[in-house]
């Protein structure tokens, strides 16, 4: 059975649902302008949901390592992170490579945290196989 390709420029819907009226979006939009990968993680290193992430990594109080299921084209991305623990909770994106990141997370009365919510989003080019 061979596959086939669709190509289109622009998606359109009726929007029938919610105001009958015809919306559309340039889909360049929807393939640059969204998170390439995404995960909530638990400070025990348990993620509790994502977005191609093969793995998490606890590689040291309040330092973790998060592993892409599809690698990035390089390491050249964005990297956005937060959490919620403790007061003036501050995280990082750092040690970026094409197949995973590292993010710590740190609070100003504690130092490095593995308490609390960590989640990290990245927005770049997906390396297409």
């Amino acid at each position: 059975m061979a596959n086939g390709t669709i190509a289109f420029d622009t998606l359109t819907t009726s929007d029938s649902k919610n105001t009958n009226t015809e919306k559309s979006i340039d889909t360049s939009y929807i393939f640059n302008g969204v998170a390439k990968v995404w995960q909530q993680a638990q400070g025990d290193s348990t993620v509790t949901d994502s977005f191609n992430v093969s793995s998490m990594t606890d590689s040291g109080t309040g330092t973790f390592t998060t592993n892409f299921a599809n690698t990035m084209v390089n390491a050249f991305y964005s990297g956005l992170s937060t959490g919620m623990s403790g007061d003036h909770l501050i995280s990082n994106v750092s040690n970026t490579q094409a197949g995973q990141c590292r993010f710590d997370h740190y609070n100003q009365s504690n130092g490095s945290i593995d308490t609390g919510l960590h989640c990290v989003a990245i927005f770049g080019d997906l390396a297409w196989q």
